[in-house]
């Protein structure tokens, strides 16, 4: 499930800049700034996408029990979540700019800004769908990577001790070995 919403440079629609830089009056959203946040969103998207196929690598790794694969998809995903919350940042950055605000914004408070032209806050809100899509599914698989990590340390922790219960030592001696949970 890949969403694709692309800016002009990439084949998509961008509503067209004012000529000479003003937009109309009382509107202090300069159009550069609407378009720096539509490439950060597509960006932003991207870096969704790519964590939605880390996450499938990662179940990919859970069914196969490759320990090695598994780790590396989780440090790979650190590094795209540090990504996106630089871009994040930039994003509130622009939201900032474009509202004239220092308070906490939402990508639906600068769509209903009236600061933002008709065919942007179309551009915008079609991010904002695609971005609840991705973020969606993302939260999906990682809940049900979480859930087959948690039955495969379980069915090994019960392996463990079907094998400690039947130990050579433990039918001789009436002792079990003991086994240290390392929580894995």
């Amino acid at each position: 499930m890949k969403t694709q919403i692309m800016s002009q440079e990439h084949g998509g629609s961008r509503s067209a800049p004012a000529t000479d830089g003003i937009r109309g009056a009382g509107d202090t959203a300069p159009a550069a700034c609407v378009a720096e946040l539509v490439e950060v969103l597509r960006d932003e998207l991207a870096a969704h996408h790519k964590l939605i196929q880390l996450e499938m690598t990662k179940q990919e790794a859970i069914i196969a029990r490759n320990g090695e694969k598994l780790k590396q998809s989780a440090g790979e995903q650190a590094k795209e979540l540090h990504h996106i919350d630089l871009l994040e940042s930039r994003r509130d950055r622009l939201a900032r700019q474009i509202l004239a605000s220092d308070s906490d914004l939402r990508l639906a408070d600068i769509i209903a800004s009236p600061a933002v032209t008709a065919p942007e806050k179309t551009e915008l809100s079609r991010y904002e769908t695609a971005l609840k899509a991705a973020l969606g599914e993302l939260k999906r698989l990682s809940e049900l990577n979480a859930r087959m990590l948690i039955d495969s340390r379980d069915m090994f922790k019960t392996m463990l001790a079907s094998l400690a219960g039947r130990h050579p030592q433990a039918e001789r001696g009436g002792t079990r070995p003991l086994l240290v949970d390392a929580n894995c």
